[in-house]
């Protein structure tokens, strides 16, 4: 279970140890069950803005999946872990929309809908009966 908490700053936990950077405000994490193994990805505060990042269960090999465009929030993996989905405010490029972008290629992020929201949650369909 992943849990955000902490005073002043928020971080992210699993079984009660802080994965997240410290000194960083941190929220929204979800499990990512991808083919290189299990991560958590959660929207850490940069500034003004917001960046989605990934990490194995401990912490470590910490990736930056955005790069200081707008506010990059509530990510969420799609069912085969290969995707993430998250909001973004950018003003540059692409603007604000709700964008898709492959786990291991985040530069190839693709803007599929004008929408800003403030969650996402990413199922496969239950079988139709």
């Amino acid at each position: 279970m992943a849990m955000v908490g902490g005073s002043p700053v928020q971080r992210i936990y699993i079984d009660g140890k802080p994965i997240s950077p410290a000194g960083f405000m941190a929220s929204a994490p979800v499990f990512c069950d991808t083919p290189q193994g299990l991560l958590v990805v959660y929207t850490v505060g940069v500034g003004a803005g917001a960046d989605i990042i990934a990490t194995d269960t401990s912490g470590g090999s910490l990736r930056r999946l955005t790069q200081h465009e707008g506010a990059n929030t509530y990510p969420a993996c799609s069912p085969d872990g290969r995707l993430v989905s998250f909001f973004s405010t950018g003003k540059k490029g692409h603007g604000a929309g709700l964008f898709v972008m492959p786990i291991q290629r985040p530069w190839l992020a693709k803007k599929i809908s004008s929408e800003v929201g403030e969650a996402l949650r990413w199922e496969a369909l239950p079988a139709v009966r």
